[in-house]
């Protein structure tokens, strides 16, 4: 499954039941470093800076700051309309007020400077850049169309006329080597054969034309400022022709087009107006402040290397959507509570979600069913466990743990009779528990369910055996020790064996027998949240005090305990609960987010950090699963989290620059979009105390650079 192939099957799942979610989405305004809340132009250059053109100047980011260039750098005072970096290098800029270039060289700081163009302030008002394949620079103003054939010549550039008094917006080179502009006239093609106009006698939806796409077949999305998109191609002779139009009015109010990209996945982004609309699979799916946008006017998209949208709003700063971050739900999304207790598959792989107040919510078939199975008139307190709670066994019965016993249901029909079920029967201390207060249930591969209750004297774990129909206690006399606590997690291994954890420690139970395990087997102190089976065959344990946990063998007679702490990068020792995705990587869920863990052989240890920037709800996360189609789901005291984890990147790693030299506290004159190399440094044998100042630039989710050097004399 790709990720925009779960962001749809999601979007069906939702769409049926009129349940939003909150898109992994990130904000950037003047209050992170933003020049400006209105951006006209999202651009990446080759080295991976991010550039936004916006009413106040250039803003340049690195992933983690904004470095702005206004006046000071050589720019007007006026509003940066457009940017783009030629073949050579350069970056060239359209201000309302004339054409800017910046040549970077090794040693100096960016500055801009100003190039001879136009006439008029409509000639200078420069809406497009454009450096096609054979090095011309293609100019967009107010007042027509020009191109210099050589902008990187040593006496500057000189731009000819190609059309005069036609105000043009956006410019766009096709597979073909094709030019399109886009005016309040129409849609020009220049072409070897010369130039066609389009407009509405041609077939087109709309004029003006605000925007210029190119697809994956090589088709030209034109999207108009009056509504809709008109679909353009060549036919069989290669003479460019309208194919089809979108009028958009059905999705978003007046359809109107303010921007249009394609994704390296191939799917079209369309911004307009009213919201954002993703065209896939022969159809649009739209989303906006329902999903996250605080502005749902949309103005310009941008996309970076690692496959992250970028969005500019009309005036509420630029907004990220994050690729490969999570999905989030909350009571505003259709959520019946925030408060998540237990998340389970059904028999059919639907996802069942428990939350406070025992509310059931089921997710199947683009449908979203939420009940509350009816407890006797005895029970007034529902108690308080999570994660492994509610069991709606193999045979469909349901199992509902309440603080004055256990409530069973028969199997129902459908998952909606459940919340007109009468009670089976209630299970309590009178009837085959030690105590009534419920707080754990786990069913075996035998089909036995495990119970875990609160409460003193005697034992605390009970064990009904399906076969006979028949609970048996367990405890002192089965070796399970009384200062162990309570049961908070059960999971059983490959041989099954009975793994349990504990308010103190863990224990292991076999052939009828527990051993207990503790500080001597490597374990910290505090209790044991979560235990999975790796499908390396290593049991992973989630601490309460210390950290990640893993037994290489728990099939081994003593087995002994590894940890993974802060020392090691995770970013909380105290980790509530884990999953494994389908690549065997770990998921730590602790109050500073979520910690994705790689275990590689030779002890390599890779570690990526999640938190609500990248999309992760907030709160305390309760309980993680994954689900059949290799989703993630993290509840936690405030919401519900997705995630679709991805194969592991096999991408080259970002450029490694030079970003500053100190000589003794002294810093050197570079540049300030990084060197990779730096010449012409002389010190004599006093100045032996220097700095490197190195980064790279990476918009990837949870990643942290990592960087390897060497010192060559």
């Amino acid at each position: 499954m790709s990720w925009l192939t779960y962001l749809v099957s999601l979007w069906l799942l939702t769409a049926a039941a009129a349940l939003a979610r909150q898109l992994p989405l990130k904000l950037y305004t003047v209050a992170d470093g933003l020049a400006h809340n209105v951006a006209y132009c999202i651009v990446q250059d080759s080295r991976g800076f991010l550039w936004f053109c916006t009413r106040f100047g250039l803003s340049r980011f690195d992933g983690y700051r904004f470095t702005n260039y206004g006046p000071e750098h050589g720019l007007p005072n006026r509003s940066v309309l457009s940017l783009v970096e030629s073949g050579s290098g350069a970056y060239w800029a359209g201000t309302t007020d004339g054409v800017y270039v910046h040549r970077p060289r090794p040693g100096t700081q960016t500055r801009f400077e100003n190039v001879s163009f136009g006439a008029t302030a409509a000639e200078r008002r420069i809406h497009a850049l454009l450096a096609d394949k054979r090095g011309r620079l293609w100019v967009g103003t107010q007042s027509g169309l020009y191109v210099s054939d050589h902008p990187d010549a040593a006496e500057g550039p000189r731009f000819r006329t190609v059309e005069k008094d036609v105000p043009v917006c956006c410019l766009l080179e096709d597979s073909r080597g094709a030019l399109w502009a886009a005016s309040s006239a129409g849609l020009r093609w220049i072409g070897p054969e010369g130039v066609k106009i389009f407009s509405r006698m041609d077939g087109m939806l709309q004029v003006p034309i605000s925007s210029l796409a190119l697809d994956g077949a090589g088709r030209i999305w034109a999207g108009s400022w009056e509504g809709g998109i008109s679909i353009l191609g060549y036919d069989a002779s290669g003479q460019p022709r309208v194919e089809r139009t979108e009028p958009l009015a059905g999705h978003v109010l007046q359809g109107r087009v303010s921007d249009l990209l394609r994704s390296a996945a191939g799917t079209v982004w369309v911004a307009t107006w009213d919201g954002l609309l993703e065209w896939r699979d022969g159809m649009f799916r739209k989303y906006g402040k329902p999903n996250g946008f605080a502005d749902a006017d949309l103005k310009t998209l941008g996309q970076d290397r690692e496959g992250n949208l970028w969005v500019g709003t009309e005036s509420s700063g630029v907004v990220k959507v994050i690729r490969g971050g999570f999905v989030t739900y909350s009571e505003r999304d259709g959520l019946a509570h925030p408060r998540v207790r237990a998340l389970f598959e059904g028999p059919q792989g639907e996802l069942r979600v428990i939350t406070h107040q025992l509310l059931i919510q089921s997710f199947s078939g683009g449908r979203l069913i939420s009940v509350r199975p009816p407890l006797p008139s005895t029970i007034t307190y529902e108690g308080w466990g999570w994660r492994q709670s509610v069991l709606e066994d193999r045979t469909g019965q349901w199992w509902i743990p309440t603080g004055q016993g256990l409530v069973r249901f028969a199997k129902p029909r459908k998952i909606e009779d459940l919340s007109s079920a009468a009670a089976q029967s209630v299970i309590g201390s009178r009837n085959g528990l030690p105590q009534d207060d419920v707080f754990r249930l786990y069913e075996d591969s035998r089909g036995d369910i495990w119970v875990a209750t609160l409460g003193a004297p005697g034992p605390r774990l009970t064990r009904w055996e399906r076969s006979t129909n028949s609970f048996h206690q367990l405890g002192l006399e089965q070796g399970l020790a009384d200062r162990a606590g309570s049961a908070l997690v059960f999971r059983e291994d490959r041989d099954g064996q009975i793994w349990i954890g504990l308010d103190v420690g863990l224990a292991r139970y076999r052939r009828g027998r527990f051993e207990m395990f503790g500080a001597r087997d490597g374990l910290p102190a505090g209790p044991i949240n979560d235990l999975i089976l790796g499908r390396d065959g290593r049991l992973w344990m989630a601490s309460g005090r210390g950290g990640l946990l893993y037994i290489e063998d728990p099939t081994a007679r003593h087995p002994r305990a590894s940890a993974i702490t802060t020392a090691q990068g995770l970013a909380s020792d105290e980790v509530s609960c884990i999953v494994e995705d389908q690549w065997g990587r770990i998921y730590a869920g602790t109050a500073r987010g979520i910690d994705r863990v790689e275990l590689r052989k030779g002890g390599v240890l890779l570690i990526r950090h999640y938190t609500a920037s990248d999309g992760v709800v907030r709160g305390e996360c309760t309980c993680a699963l994954r689900d059949r189609q290799g989703v993630l789901w993290f509840g936690s005291l405030q919401g519900l989290s997705s995630l679709l984890p991805e194969p592991h990147y096999s991408g080259a790693a970002p450029q490694a620059w030079i970003g500053g030299i100190r000589i003794r506290g002294r810093p050197q004159t570079i540049s300030d979009l990084g060197e990779t190399q730096v010449t012409g440094n002389r010190t004599d044998a006093s100045q032996n105390h220097v700095v490197f100042d190195y980064f790279a630039v990476s918009f990837r989710a949870g990643e942290t650079l990592r960087y390897q050097y060497n010192k060559h004399r």
